[in-house]
């Protein structure tokens, strides 16, 4: 999977994502994380397009996740395209943490999907986040030329000017002191 690709991924799930979420809330009042998390999964499902296997917990398939939220596993080629971790409503630091299960999957493309947004406060943690998120980059010791890396925000979803993707391309192997995730225009 090339950069390009992955972004047109990434993208269509960010417009979907939301109008989901909200239908699923509905059948689901006061559950508004567990809405995006199902929402995050039946979008990227769709996207496979039956290319790929897609494993994920889900009662009604009787199916599990493998380490990560949602995998797509090429059962052709035997490989993991996608790996996707999503953790909504946390603290920075328990997103870090979940980054870790996501840092260590063999895949071409990686893609984390957070919410910034904290009810409490009523403010956004996205700088906070991102700092996190790069900690634990930077200290992973087994990068992968070439990996995709895809980071998203899903908070205030209505908001066109807020910068909520962000991309890494791992250019050599190995641990990488200096990566970082560069903004991505979500808008095309």
């Amino acid at each position: 999977m090339n950069l390009d690709r992955a972004l047109e991924i990434s993208r269509e799930l960010l417009i979907k994502v939301g109008p989901r979420a909200d239908d699923i809330k509905k059948l689901m009042p006061r559950k508004e994380n567990t809405a995006r998390t199902a929402a995050v999964k039946a979008v990227l499902e769709e996207l496979g397009e039956g290319k790929y296997h897609c494993l994920y917990s889900n009662k009604e398939k009787e199916s599990h996740e493998f380490l990560v939220d949602f995998t797509w596993w090429d059962p052709v080629s035997s490989l993991t395209v996608l790996a996707c971790e999503s953790e909504f409503g946390r603290k920075p630091i328990s997103i870090g943490e979940d980054f870790d299960k996501l840092l260590s999957v063999k895949a071409e493309f990686k893609m984390m999907i957070f919410n910034s947004y904290q009810k409490k406060s009523r403010t956004k943690r996205t700088d906070q986040i991102l700092q996190e998120l790069i900690l634990h980059f930077r200290a992973f010791g087994q990068h992968i030329k070439g990996e995709i890396y895809i980071l998203m925000d899903t908070a205030d979803l209505n908001d066109k000017t807020r910068t909520r993707m962000w991309q890494c391309v791992i250019s050599k192997s190995g641990k990488n002191a200096a990566l970082v995730f560069k903004p991505v225009a979500t808008q095309t």
